[in-house]
């Protein structure tokens, strides 16, 4: 088994397309490997007997590379893809390339000098940027450096350019993978050809909205392939255009979350419809690509404000990552929370709500609980909370809960649902019972049924 390394030394987003570039001319060679990311370096593993010098790339036609963003016109990218078609097309550099990451002995790499200008580093001074092309004097990179990077760019990344405001290149961080992944999120069919294409340029929502969407439906896709712990995170990489070359705008990489299918699904449809109020959108947009304390506590103020509601399953998964999940779970912080519900649907409960989110200090909240057990007793003649309650509540606070914590969890709960779980009925069988089958409209099958044919009830 050979080994390459890719260090970890300069630019993460140029190492990462380099091991990009190296497994995709691999898997085109039809070569058995595995790309894993470790904390100094890429390691492709090859498991099959190789002979580099016999190794070639497939063309890659001009009208094929669309996901480069403005920072590189059309002249550069006809250059840039001529340059690299004939560096490749010579197998003694195809050979010295894979040698020399096998080995790392730069006496194979002598005769190349670094006199080219790096792909997709930003400037000088903001190595973790994204500029698709740069004069040599500003960086200089070997060859073979410069056009791995660029064909592991164009076969690893995706690209959207959301109206004039910005435009989004996506890569995925791999943890452990035999092969190259490029999710592409926008399509449209061509009416010509019946082709699905890749849609490059869209008009949606604001760009953090648009990039909490690219986030949770990748994670959404990962999941839904069974592949999510193949990949450790996301890199996003913006720029925003303008008359002549864009300017970097960020990069962020942002971790795979660990949510489930149905809190995926709900997630997306809170940034994505239009029904969902503004205010709640954006929250839940800037929670998702910031899921720290405050974020969290603005969605829920504006989840209270705005009553939209969350299910139940959806704000543990999203709790979890905050891991606040154990103070939401407890008996009080339920029972405060579905009786602050019932006294706001009944119209009792508004000022109460603006209390709990304005709410600064302790000797607040006790008072606050106590008016809304008292409203809770004068309208529904029963009590709210017990002793046991209480010592709950007083033990969160002892042991370090925040209070602002407290107040926000309350107000959670009070918003959300719990989705109806549907049981399928069983029906015992009798043996010395004759039964009619009937077809998926309910009419029989049969007119008349032998008593030793023990047929089955249709219980659908």
């Amino acid at each position: 088994m050979k080994q390459l390394k890719i260090l970890k030394v300069e630019n993460p987003i140029q190492e990462l397309c380099i091991a990009y570039g190296l497994l995709a001319i691999l898997r085109q060679n039809d070569v058995s490997c595995k790309l894993s990311n470790k904390k100094a370096c890429y390691v492709i593993e090859i498991y099959d007997e190789v002979n580099y010098i016999e190794f070639f790339l497939d063309d890659l036609p001009f009208e094929k590379v669309n996901n480069l963003n403005s920072t590189i016109n059309k002249s550069e990218i006809e250059k840039l893809l001529a340059k690299t078609q004939e560096f490749f097309e010579c197998e003694q550099n195809l050979d010295n390339i894979f040698k020399y990451y096998e080995t790392l002995d730069e006496s194979i790499i002598s005769s190349y000098k670094r006199d080219e200008g790096a792909l997709y580093v930003g400037t000088c001074f903001y190595s973790k940027g994204l500029r698709s092309y740069k004069a040599p004097k500003s960086e200089r990179v070997y060859p073979f450096e410069k056009f791995l990077s660029f064909l592991g760019f164009h076969y690893a990344s995706s690209y959207v350019r959301l109206s004039d405001e910005v435009e989004i290149n996506w890569l995925l961080e791999p943890k452990k993978i035999e092969d190259v992944l490029k999710i592409e999120l926008f399509s449209y069919v061509d009416k010509e050809t019946g082709e699905i294409k890749s849609l490059r340029k869209i008009r949606d929502d604001s760009k953090v909205v648009t990039l909490s969407r690219i986030y949770l439906e990748i994670i959404q896709y990962l999941k839904g392939e069974q592949i999510s712990n193949n990949y450790d995170g996301l890199w996003v990489m913006q720029v925003v255009p303008t008359n002549n070359k864009p300017l970097m705008d960020k990069v962020k990489v942002f971790t795979i979350l660990d949510l489930n299918e149905k809190s995926l699904e709900e997630l997306l449809k809170k940034v994505t419809y239009s029904t969902v109020n503004r205010d709640c959108k954006y929250t839940t947009a800037s929670y998702v690509l910031n899921p720290d304390e405050d974020s969290l506590f603005k969605m829920i103020q504006q989840y209270t404000k705005r009553n939209e509601t969350i299910s139940e399953t959806t704000a543990k998964e999203l709790l979890k990552l905050n891991a606040f999940q154990d103070v939401y779970n407890a008996e009080v912080i339920t029972k405060l929370g579905r009786g602050l519900n019932r006294l706001v649907q009944d119209k009792k409960g508004y000022s109460l709500q603006v209390s709990l989110m304005s709410c600064v200090h302790e000797e607040d909240l006790i008072e606050i609980l106590q008016d809304m057990s008292l409203l809770y007793n004068r309208n529904y003649k029963t009590y709210l909370l017990n002793d046991e309650n209480m010592n709950e509540l007083m033990s969160l606070l002892n042991d370090g809960v925040k209070l602002k914590t407290l107040s926000n969890l309350i107000l959670l709960s009070s918003n959300t649902y719990k989705e109806k779980v549907q049981k399928k009925e069983e029906i015992p069988l009798n043996n010395d019972v004759a039964y009619i089958l009937t077809d998926e409209n309910r009419n029989p099958e049969y007119t008349s049924v032998d008593k030793n044919q023990n047929p089955t009830k249709d219980v659908a």
